[in-house]
């Protein structure tokens, strides 16, 4: 999870709340350009892999290049095309 919560879920339901969050923070940080809770949706140890642009480590580069890319935008529109959360294999 992001940097500001390092409590475990205590179940399924839990999990599926958090990461459910995850995703709303995610897309409305996105969308209103909100750049400290972008950064505050990655984990100190995130990766980035971006086709043509190279990796980005640490939520401090990840932000950086999405400070660069959506500064370009007046807008910028998300759709979640499944909400689905499955645990196991």
């Amino acid at each position: 999870m992001g940097e500001g919560n390092d409590a475990a879920p205590a179940s399924r339901s839990d999990e599926r709340f958090e990461i459910n969050d995850l995703v709303a923070r995610y897309v409305e940080a996105v969308a209103l350009f909100d750049v400290a809770l972008y950064r505050a949706v990655w984990a100190a140890d995130a990766v980035w892999v971006v086709d043509g642009r190279g990796s980005f480590h640490g939520p401090s580069d990840i932000t950086a290049l999405f400070v660069r890319l959506r500064e370009r935008q007046e807008f910028a529109v998300q759709r979640i095309v499944s909400g689905r959360v499955e645990f196991g294999a």
